[in-house]
């Protein structure tokens, strides 16, 4: 890439933003000031908010924009936020920024035409976060639902692992309200679960170690770090969590459960079984995701993304050890227990198993099967849903 002194001066200024929010408050924009928080909005969050107020929407939905802030008290940098699901009280998302200049390779770039403030802006598909609904301090406005649809879309195929094609480079010129964007961006496609096609503008890869994208990012990424502390819901096995009416009946559940075959090199009689809920609805015409964390044995700690769509169950973890770092040698099984069918995802060097899908109709049952492979033997835990 072509480092030229307009990305230098961006990212100079964009980090000393960010690191002023970190330091003493500072009074700002009063309209932005009337939610709380200590933390001070960039630039780029004051011209957003001067330029277009619109009125906070009756309700929070997928595809809004908001600006998001730290408890009152708390330091750290607003920021801004593109919501893809609402549960309860806590919002989940991903974050975002007008300044589409940090954008790379895993992210999606969107033009000003499709932008709310007709300016482009970037999804950092990195920073899939969770706020309590407290922080939405500021309403940007809504995406249109083509392009909720494609963000949501590309990062399923990303996440699946799908084949990128880096079409070809386009010119920040001839994009619309692309003056905070870089130079040059890709213009990048790939293929869906149900074998569509799905074209995207992203950065251009980073392959320079000096480029001023990387520590802006870093910056942006401590400053922010505050959403990350954001607790998802928890969940302590044995017990049931619905998030949609209940179509599983317990005594089924608990029959799928003792029916499980044994995983072998484990001692069934540990009592590895944990009931986790079902939160599948019949008929659920839009994607449902529920996170959770569960024991793994004695030692170890996983957080489970479980995504359910009409036909299908996505699956992923996280797990670590009691002292927070990384476990070794996990293994997430996602199981059909009406049709047999599997899908398995290994863990990397960080104990993170990226989601795995399996086919599921709504009468079907399924089971999540985590393992932590140690020099004494497995630990396991398996979850019916």
């Amino acid at each position: 890439m072509r480092i030229d002194g307009e990305l230098l001066a961006r990212a100079v200024r964009l980090c000393d933003e960010l690191r002023a929010s970190m330091e003493a408050p500072v009074a700002g924009d009063a309209a932005l000031q009337t939610s709380g928080g200590d933390a001070r909005p960039s630039e780029a969050f004051l011209r957003r908010a001067r330029s277009a107020r619109p009125s906070r929407p009756p309700r929070v939905e997928r595809g809004q924009l908001w600006v998001v802030g730290p408890e009152p008290g708390s330091r750290g940098a607003r920021a801004m936020m593109l919501v893809t699901s609402v549960d309860g009280e806590k919002v989940r998302g991903f974050v975002a920024a007008d300044d589409a200049w940090i954008a790379c390779e895993g992210d999606v770039v969107l033009p000003g035409a499709e932008t709310p403030h007709a300016e482009a802006l970037v999804v950092l598909r990195e920073r899939s976060v969770c706020v309590d609904r407290a922080r939405l301090l500021h309403f940007v406005g809504s995406l249109p639902r083509d392009v909720q649809r494609r963000v949501l879309a590309v990062d399923a195929a990303l996440r699946a692992d799908r084949a990128v094609e880096a079409r070809d480079e386009v010119s920040r010129d001839g994009i619309v309200g692309a003056r905070n964007a870089a130079r040059t961006l890709v213009r990048r496609r790939a293929r869906t679960d149900d074998d569509r096609a799905v074209e995207w503008l992203g950065g251009v890869a980073v392959d320079d170690p000096e480029d001023p994208r990387i520590e802006a990012r870093d910056v942006l990424a401590w400053a922010t770090a505050w959403l990350e502390r954001e607790a998802a819901p928890v969940v302590v096995a044995p017990a049931v969590r619905a998030g949609r009416p209940l179509d599983r009946m317990i005594a089924r559940i608990g029959a799928l459960l003792a029916s499980l075959p044994p995983v072998p090199g484990h001692d069934a009689a540990a009592g590895q079984h944990a009931l986790a809920g079902a939160f599948r609805g019949p008929g659920d015409e839009a994607a449902y995701s529920s996170r959770f964390e569960v024991a793994v044995g004695a030692s170890a700690t996983a957080e489970v993304r479980v995504t359910a769509e009409p036909a299908r169950l996505l699956a992923g973890a996280n797990v670590v050890e009691a002292d927070g770092s990384p476990c070794a040698g996990v293994r997430l099984t996602l199981r059909n227990a009406a049709t047999a069918a599997e899908a398995i995802g290994e863990g990397d060097a960080r104990g993170v198993v990226l989601p795995v899908a399996i086919a599921v109709r709504d009468a079907e049952p399924a089971e999540i099967a985590i393992e932590v492979r140690r020099p004494g033997g497995i630990e396991v835990i398996r979850l019916a849903l």
